[in-house]
């Protein structure tokens, strides 16, 4: 039996890659249970590029800047006409790929639905909906009854990677003082040149600064310059791989709250959470208030010495360690094939 999975995802230096490396770890997923995979985009980087390439799935690039619909459809039917068993996988916030009339059109031929969610604001006549934040299960959905809904980090998409490190993953009582920071591939605040600047300024002890950047970062200059200045401190990867290892090393850690919120729950480290959206403030909002993770408010706000005082307060707070397994118990790092098979009973 032929199936086909068809992504619609975007990857740009505004949004981030998290749209594109969730829906890539998805595809892999699918493509184990024999599934044919392709992607349409409007805006991918070279990296993501690359990478479906690599996995010699296709891509399809809307190049002539065609309104979003039009492109779509004439996709989707160009390279599913011939094939019953398929499914278009809507992972974005373009606000055209909600309108209920495209979903209309998209049904029309003959195509099962899905989207990634994170509101309940958007009508949508799904077969599945998947909302893998902690806060989904508080969410009231405008969908058919019959939907099929993954919601919750029992459904996180993570790389294979932070699945195998599981059986050597230290303890957090054991781990060595290293600090892990990433904002982001977009980080469009420039949280990584800020947060390591001041941690420079107010002469923080670590034994280790791991920081990990995207080529297209804006401060990317600025932070090598900083980074250069401690080369036995700071660690910097641009664009890793391997993010899992680097994270399981790490005991605390700054992160913005998107994907990499789950990731090092995973990997049992204690997080401090600078938000940049309304999105990661509201996850922010029920993790802090759930006990889970730490918060400072807006770095650009504080001085070295104020944002000295508060990291030592909370490396030094005692909770940390049942705040982090706490943490670890909700992630699962399988959630991806429980995300696949959902997918497969469709046909």
């Amino acid at each position: 039996m032929i199936k086909l999975a068809v992504f619609r995802a975007d990857a740009s230096p505004i949004i981030g890659g998290g749209h594109m490396h969730r829906c890539l770890i998805l595809a892999e997923e699918l493509a184990k249970l024999g599934f044919m995979i392709a992607f349409i985009s409007n805006e991918i980087s070279s990296f993501y590029k690359s990478r479906i390439e690599n996995k010699q799935f296709r891509l399809y690039f809307n190049e002539d800047g065609s309104e979003e619909d039009e492109f779509l459809l004439s996709t989707l039917n160009k390279i599913g006409d011939q094939v019953q068993n398929k499914i278009l996988i809507i992972d974005s916030d373009i606000e055209a790929l909600q309108n209920s009339l495209l979903q209309v059109k998209v049904r029309s031929l003959r195509w099962k639905l899905m989207y990634f969610v994170f509101h309940d604001r958007q009508k949508l006549d799904a077969d599945i909906i998947l909302n893998q934040n902690i806060r989904a299960h508080e969410l009231e959905y405008q969908i058919p009854e019959q939907s099929v809904r993954l919601l919750g980090t029992n459904f996180v998409i993570l790389d294979k990677g932070f699945n195998h490190i599981q059986n050597k993953l230290p303890e957090f009582a054991d781990k060595k003082n290293i600090l892990f920071a990433f904002f982001g591939s977009a980080d469009a605040k420039n949280r990584s040149h800020t947060i390591l600047k001041l941690i420079l300024d107010s002469e923080l002890k670590f034994e280790k600064i791991i920081l990990v950047v995207a080529k297209l970062n804006q401060k990317l200059e600025q932070i090598k310059i900083l980074a250069e200045s401690k080369p036995k401190l700071i660690e910097l990867h641009i664009q890793t791989d391997s993010i899992h290892e680097l994270m399981s090393e790490a005991k605390f850690a700054f992160t913005s709250g998107g994907l990499s919120l789950w990731e090092l729950a995973s990997c049992k480290v204690s997080q401090i959470v600078v938000p940049t959206s309304e999105r990661e403030q509201l996850t922010l909002d029920y993790c802090r208030d759930h006990g889970l993770v730490h918060t400072i408010g807006e770095p650009e706000n504080l001085s070295s010495k104020a944002f000295a005082d508060i990291i030592k307060k909370i490396m030094a707070n005692e909770n940390n360690e049942a705040m982090v397994n706490k943490f670890y118990k909700l992630v699962n790092t399988k959630g991806v094939e429980k995300v696949a098979l959902a997918i497969n009973h469709l046909f």
